[in-house]
């Protein structure tokens, strides 16, 4: 399954160094995502463009910044928020991340975690300033080699 990990830069650092990364918190597409969202296909790419946007925007409440890894995940278990698709993943290697997501806008992120500071995924999900940012606030694709521009 692929699953999207919001990660902080040092956690990244780490993974990528010891090259066996920790058991995390994901989002992927799951049973609960598709019913949550109304989704009916799991290959569907907006489910999957769903599940990035819901790790983007738990990285940002999370650690301030909007950082995930994107990675093959075989051993999941169900997460909380189950309607986002999180999911618990076991110790990855690192060599399982496909790709990383990072930040297009620093600084309107950074407003937008300040805006939402305490407020749980649930109710971030629907503020405007959170849905502002993930319409309109780019996530870059890099490839896991360039890791350390990203830290």
């Amino acid at each position: 399954m692929l699953v999207f990990i919001p990660m902080r830069p040092d956690a990244l650092s780490a993974w990528v160094k010891d090259g066996t990364g920790e058991s995390r918190l994901g989002f992927g597409v799951t049973a609960d995502l598709l019913d949550a969202f109304g989704f009916t296909d799991p290959t569907d790419e907006e489910a999957e463009y769903t599940a990035l946007q819901a790790a983007g925007l738990a990285g940002l409440l999370d650690y301030g910044l909007r950082l995930i890894a994107v990675a093959e995940a075989g051993d999941t278990q169900p997460g909380e928020p189950a309607a986002f698709g999180a999911l618990r993943v076991g110790p990855l290697p690192w060599s399982a991340v496909g790709s990383l997501f990072a930040e297009g806008d620093a600084a309107a992120a950074s407003r937008v975690a300040r805006g939402l500071a305490g407020v749980e995924l649930e109710q971030a999900w629907d503020d405007p300033q959170a849905q502002e940012l993930l319409s309109a606030g780019d996530l870059l694709w890099h490839a896991p080699t360039e890791w350390g521009t990203l830290v």
